[in-house]
């Protein structure tokens, strides 16, 4: 009975911890730094891990809020797996951005940017 109070217990706190936006769980929004970073960062795409990853995923998970499809997971992890490229794909088909391979490139980052401009995507500071 106790092994199974405390799997009860553990699975509560994994559902609560995955049902909050990024935002509470820490990840702040990007700040002007950060988002030139991403802006002018190198292209990001598929299998890779790094920092600007993580900007990325930051960045998908703020406009997420705004459209709930977009990257609904909001998994901050560093890592360029499945989820990012199909959130990229999903930003692509919705801005028209082509090819639509899911890769961060000088394309998407194009449309990206011009879309949300700095003046809405910046945490004041």
């Amino acid at each position: 009975m106790i092994l199974f109070r405390r799997f009860l217990s553990s699975f509560t706190l994994f559902l609560l911890l995955t049902a909050l936006p990024a935002s509470a769980l820490g990840a702040a929004p990007l700040s002007r730094e950060e988002v030139e970073r991403l802006k002018n960062g190198p292209d990001l795409f598929y299998g890779i891990e790094s920092e600007n990853v993580s900007l990325l995923q930051r960045f998908l998970s703020e406009k997420t809020d705004q459209d709930p499809l977009l990257y609904p997971e909001k998994k901050i992890t560093g890592y360029f797996g499945p989820l990012t490229k199909n959130a990229v794909v999903r930003l692509q088909t919705k801005y028209q951005v082509s090819p639509r391979s899911g890769y961060f490139g000088p394309r998407t980052k194009k449309q990206f940017f011009f879309l949300w401009p700095s003046r809405k995507i910046l945490s004041q500071q």
